[in-house]
């Protein structure tokens, strides 16, 4: 049954000779000014998630212009093709998957916000431990958010045997 669990998310096709696999592309892509997460959903299918930013400077300090998206693309090869739901028509982003880089390139507005894009070379994110078993546990705080006028919520983190617990580690893809 395991076996089925890594299945291809793309098949070899007479004019692509790469394909790659549910856990090439499943997990977080990072650069400095944006981030991609990326699910495999099977046939040929990604659920992808975009969050960026543009940073810049004025004479009355730094700013910020931030932009999100997310929808389904198609995948043939190692490359696939999305559109955000809700961006303009001429918006196109290619995703192409290479080892551990995402090289991505966007055509067309895409409705992100002034100058935020999502091309770029991404990184795929892995934890700091490799182990996807490690659990660590320390207590966990609660907080006031005082200037809001919220009251103290209490934490929601599941028990592991009558501990609060934050998992920690692990490989996101």
């Amino acid at each position: 049954m395991l076996s089925f669990a890594v299945a291809l998310v793309a098949t070899s096709h007479a004019d692509s000779d790469k394909s790659v696999t549910a856990t090439q592309v499943n997990g977080t892509w990072k650069t400095k000014s944006g981030e991609f997460k990326i699910w495999a959903l099977g046939k040929q299918r990604l659920q992808v998630q975009f969050s960026g930013v543009y940073e810049y400077k004025t004479p009355q300090g730094p700013m910020a212009n931030e932009g999100e998206g997310s929808g389904i693309a198609t995948i043939e090869g190692d490359t696939a093709i999305f559109k955000p739901e809700g961006a303009e028509e001429e918006c196109r982003i290619t995703l192409k998957f290479s080892g551990d880089k995402l090289v991505v390139r966007q055509t067309g507005i895409c409705g992100f916000g002034h100058s935020v894009s999502g091309e770029g070379t991404y990184k795929k994110f892995r934890l700091r431990s490799q182990s996807s078993d490690r659990i660590e546990l320390r207590p966990v705080p609660r907080f006031t958010a005082v200037a809001t006028g919220l009251w103290p919520v209490p934490s929601t983190l599941q028990l592991l045997n009558g501990h609060r617990a934050v998992a920690t580690g692990g490989d996101l893809s």
